[in-house]
């Protein structure tokens, strides 16, 4: 959903807002590491106080610099880690996660990690808020997935871990990996994460995003509510009659479309224990998220603070066609005051 520079800049500002003065050194042309070291001369090394990468970008420039290996280098990985794991896994940098379950699995790989979950920047919330009359819809911003055929990919190699994802109550690859013995305490895993292992596991977790995101719109078809879905592929699946579907658009224009939506629906990809940015950007931009209760979202928001939680389709419709514009209104500047007392990438940087 979110554009990466997004992150970058909201980070980068806040740092400036604390008064920390910010290199930024471009890794867009990997091509000469004359330009590197070009970049780098303009830094006065002995300032530097941390570096900062995303999705474990330039890691093995600790090893090679002097200067990056006396300074904390932090990555933020803004997805679970089993993504980016061969980027990062043996070097030095301190890893930032967005999930709690995701630090607790780097640990157990002695791993250094701390929980870091998504934020805004501290502009977004002063964007002016589209009125409630004016605003419509559901929008459901997520990219398609093609579950059988990742179902299909790992039936063939561990047909009785196939038969286990089949169980709704599976719901994330946190619950794959605890199958495995990772994130048990006094359980050693039960196999190796080499190179074969961490694509079956990237595999597991797609096909339970897409089981469950494409679950998620059947039953709102079929419980008459209308979503206007917004992302890639989803030309390459059965297209409910009752939904409206839109290709990937840039990220200016997915907040336009989050602005002037009524609700955002949130489908946690696996982030029970932790923020994604689908429910901070809305909520700063004065959109309302529907989402099925987390311990930690209703932990961070409770109710009646812009988070919606539902159990069921039945609640679901309730409260997307029953809110009040005064309720909304309460909720939003509820959330409003929340993100900004602790959601921004000013209240992140305090973690460090």
């Amino acid at each position: 959903m979110v554009d990466v520079d997004d992150f970058i800049n909201g980070i980068k500002r806040a740092f400036e807002l604390l008064g920390y003065r910010v290199y930024e050194v471009s890794l867009k042309d990997k091509s000469s590491d004359d330009e590197l070291l070009s970049q780098l001369s303009l830094i006065d090394t002995a300032q530097l106080k941390l570096a900062l990468s995303v999705n474990a970008l330039a890691v093995e420039l600790i090893n090679k610099l002097p200067q990056l290996a006396t300074i904390p280098f932090y990555t933020y990985l803004v997805d679970h880690p089993i993504h980016l794991l061969p980027r990062f896994y043996g070097t030095k940098a301190k890893l930032l996660c967005v999930d709690k379950e995701h630090v607790t699995f780097l640990s157990q790989l002695g791993i250094q990690a701390q929980f870091w979950p998504h934020a805004v920047c501290d502009t977004e919330l002063s964007a002016e808020y589209v009125p409630f009359s004016q605003k419509k819809g559901i929008l459901f911003p997520a990219s398609f997935t093609d579950e059988s055929a990742h179902f299909a990919e790992i039936n063939k190699v561990a047909p009785n871990i196939a038969a286990k994802l089949t169980d709704a109550n599976v719901r994330s690859i946190s619950d794959v990996l605890r199958m495995l013995g990772f994130m048990q305490s006094g359980i050693s895993p039960s196999v190796q994460l080499n190179d074969q292992i961490v694509t079956f596991l990237r595999r597991c977790d797609l096909y339970l995003r897409g089981r469950d995101r494409n679950t998620l719109i059947k039953e709102c078809h079929q419980a008459g509510l209308a979503l206007t879905i917004v992302g890639s592929n989803w030309d390459k699946t059965h297209q409910y009659d009752s939904h409206c579907y839109l290709p990937a658009v840039p990220f200016t224009e997915l907040k336009n479309l989050i602005s002037n939506s009524r609700f955002v629906l949130h489908h946690s990809p696996g982030f029970e224990q932790g923020q994604h940015e689908r429910v901070v950007y809305p909520l700063a931009r004065g959109t309302s998220v529907l989402s099925s209760a987390t311990r930690y979202l209703f932990e961070s928001y409770g109710s009646d603070n812009g988070v919606a939680f539902y159990n069921s389709m039945a609640e679901l419709k309730q409260i997307s066609v029953s809110v009040s514009e005064g309720h909304y209104s309460s909720w939003i500047n509820n959330a409003n005051s929340i993100i900004e007392r602790n959601e921004t990438w000013r209240s992140r940087i305090a973690m460090l």
